[in-house]
Parts: structure tokens; sequence; C-alpha cells
């Protein structure tokens, strides 16, 4: 306790003795009053119970860490980092998001590759039916590589066909009696008929020609020459001699009758995957040089060392055929068609008329005229055989189409005999069929 003297003016405390007062000079009386004041002393909170100033920045900063310490979900206790461990945790988030942009990265690759795939896949599926899908095909570029230097493997067809054979179709107006003649094929392509009957056989498969001679009911089967590679196409000339589309040897051969047909020519050159031949009544050879998408002619006059180009801009050219007029029919099989490449007199113009015949076709291949122009397609993609049906001798603009026959697994090339008699290279049923122009009994 103590005594005090306060201002009466202004309230200042004043000292005891003071006669005036400091704040507002007002005289202070000497008998002014004085209070006793009781002071009590100020006791100050232990310094650890004291409570921290919290702001709403520590507020948010805690949470913060308190997100990114804790490891265990539901773990008690909020872990406070330093500086440097907060910036590591920002370090380790950004790249954890950096990973996350990686993954997401990847997933699209991958989900462009998967789509390329598929895409390669459905691309090869739509074309399965297509020889560019078949080993025929595959050998063909494998073969045109090598023509380029590029080398290659050629790959060959398995099955075991001992047990089939060539099938001939005995037509009595419907085309449904089958006989079986020879065994042994493998993939046969080309085929041709000469002037006694015997029929000739590109056996692609083996690699090579063979006659199935007519004499004793077509059971006598016979090896022609060697030395080829994937023959495919056949045709035989006014002099029995036959002419072969050595198609991966990249050459036309000429086999000769005389002496048995021992002796081999190779005519002219020049050829990329030379498909069917087909030859007139002066000798001269037409080939479907298949690689340089064109047809040819390998001129008789001379020894066959000239060749003509008769048309070009196709696509896979294969089967070609002739007409008594000199009229070039070819199987425009990349393209679908069929085409008649138009004479002049009897001969192929420089510029000819090229004229698309029916329509409907899937890759055909084979292709024959007989006597009447009637056109005879092998359909390779519709496993059919179809007639374009001329009208007084030629085909008209838009022709009737007939349907010979099913049945057939990739029929290639086709013939006729003298008789109108349609002689088909069923390929894939290792086959070769005859479709009869009159009933059986005139056989």
């Amino acid at each position: 306790m103590g005594l005090q003297k306060f201002c009466l003016s202004c309230g200042t405390q004043l000292d005891l003795g003071a006669s005036f007062c400091a704040n507002c000079g007002v005289a202070v009386a000497s008998d002014a009053p004085t209070i006793e004041v009781l002071q009590t002393p100020i006791v100050q909170a232990p310094a650890q119970e004291r409570l921290p100033i919290i702001s709403k920045q520590s507020i948010v900063s805690e949470s913060v860490q308190q997100s990114r310490s804790e490891t265990v979900p539901g773990s008690p206790g909020i872990l406070f980092g330093s500086a440097e461990t907060f910036e590591a945790e920002e370090s380790a988030e950004e790249k954890h998001g950096k990973a996350k942009h990686s993954v997401w990265i990847m997933i699209i690759l991958a989900t462009l590759l998967v789509l390329g795939v598929l895409s390669i896949i459905a691309y090869f599926m739509t074309t399965a039916n297509s020889k560019s899908g078949e080993q025929k095909q595959q050998q063909s570029v494998s073969t045109a590589q090598q023509a380029n230097g590029v080398a290659t493997a050629t790959q060959t067809v398995g099955n075991s066909p001992d047990s089939k054979g060539i099938n001939e179709i005995l037509a009595t107006g419907g085309y449904t009696t089958i006989n079986t003649l020879g065994s042994g094929f493998n993939q046969p392509t080309g085929v041709a008929v000469d002037g006694n009957g015997n029929v000739f056989i590109a056996d692609f498969g083996n690699n090579a020609m063979k006659e199935i001679v007519a004499a004793g009911g077509y059971t006598t089967v016979n090896a022609l020459a060697s030395g080829f590679n994937q023959p495919t196409g056949v045709a035989v000339d006014g002099n029995g001699d036959v002419i072969v589309a050595d198609t991966h040897n990249n050459a036309v051969k000429e086999i000769v009758a005389v002496g048995g047909y021992t002796t081999v020519n190779t005519l002219a050159s020049g050829f990329i995957l030379p498909q069917y031949v087909a030859v007139d009544r002066s000798g001269n050879v037409f080939v479907s040089d298949y690689g340089n998408n064109a047809v040819k002619e390998i001129v008789a006059a001379g020894g066959y060392t000239t060749v003509i180009t008769l048309a070009s801009g196709l696509n896979g050219p294969e089967g070609v055929a002739l007409d008594s007029s000199g009229n070039v029919f070819v199987a425009d099989t990349q393209n679908h068609t069929v085409k008649e490449i138009v004479a002049v007199n009897g001969n192929i113009p420089a510029n000819p008329t090229v004229n698309t015949l029916g329509n409907g076709f899937n890759l055909p291949t084979g292709v024959a005229v007989d006597g009447s122009g009637n056109v005879f397609v092998s359909d390779w993609g519709n496993n059919t055989v179809k007639e374009i049906v001329a009208v007084s001798g030629s085909i008209p603009a838009n022709p009737t189409v007939n349907t010979l026959g099913t049945g057939f697994n990739k029929p290639e090339g086709v013939a006729l005999d003298k008789s109108g008699n349609v002689f088909l290279a069923d390929t894939y049923n290792y086959a070769v069929k005859e479709i009869l122009a009159r009933p059986a009994m005139t056989q």
C-alpha cells in the first residue's frame, strides 16, 4: 500500500510535495487529498505454457504438410517438415505429375500402335481373297525383288495333293459329271490342248511341265523337259511345240515337239514374272507381262527376237487369248476386269482400242475364246468359271455373262479344244476339269 496525490482538475498523479499540476498547470492546494492505493504484483505465465500465435497462413501450411506427410491413411499426428523437405516434396509431386504425363503418352502411343496393327490386319483380311495375299502372289513379289537384286527367300506351298488329280466334267446340259485324269499335280495353273486332244499342264508347285496323253483315256502323264521355276502359263502352236511362261525365271520358253519335248529354247527377254501365253496361227507369241503391267507380242519372224508392247496401263494382267480376227483378250486381274485389245485387219495397231467386257469379276485369271467368239473366264476370287456370250461373233456393250459349274477352288488357266470343250486348271483342288460342249455320248 502507499499514499498518492492526484490533480483535482485533470486527474494526473502528482508528487506528494507538488504545488501545481505538471499536466494542466493548475495549482495544487497544500491540503489536496491523498489516496491510499493497494498495489498487487503482476504474475506472468510460465514460458512453456504460452499459446502460439496462429495465423491463416500457418493453418494452410499445416494442412498441406499434413496431407503430404501422412504416409499411412488414418495415422495419428501431423508430421511437419523443414523448408527443404517441403521443396523436396514439391519436387516429388512434380516428378509424379511428369510420370503421369509420361504414362499417358505411352498409353496414347500404345493405342496408336494397336490401331495401326489392327489396320494392317484389316487390310490383309480384306485382301486375303486376293492373289497378293496368297502364296502364289508372295512368290511373285519375292521373285520380283530378286529380279531387282534383292536377296529373298521364295516360299513353297505345302499340301500333299497326291490323292487328287485332274478331273474332267462331262457336260450333258448341267456340267455335272466329273472324271479324274492323272494324279500327282501340285497347284496346276496353265492348261492347253493340242489338235489331238492331249492336255498340257503348267504344274506350278512341282516346277514342271506335264502332258496328259489323250490316248488310253488320260491315264498317262509325261514330264516335259526340266529346269522350270514355278511355270504358270502354257500354249501349243500349230507344230505341237509347247510355249511356257516360266514365271520365276522371268522367261518365255519353247519346248520343241520334235525329239520328244526335250529341247528348250528361250524366246526374247525383258519380262518380269510373265504369267500366261497364247499363240496365233503365224506362231507369234502373246505374253501377259505381269511385273510390267503390259501385254506383249514376241514376233515369230526373225527368230522371236522382236518384242512389241500391245497395251500398257494394266494392273497385274494374267490370262491372254486370241480370236480368229486377231483380237487379244486379257484378264486384267488386279483391276477385276476382262479387256479386249481390238485388232485392225488382223493386227493390233500402235494405239489400239481397248474395250472392257462384262463385270462382276473378282481377280479374273484365265481367258479363252471359242470359235463363236464367246469368252471363257476363270473367276479366281469367286471360285467360278464364266462365259461372256458373244452376239454375231463379237461381245456387245452389255453382254450376258453365264456361270459354268461350281465347286472350284481358285481356278486359273482355261483352254478350249477344237470341239469347244472347256478345260480348267482348278488350282487349289489340284485338278484340271473339262466342261464338255456336247453330251458325253459324242466322245
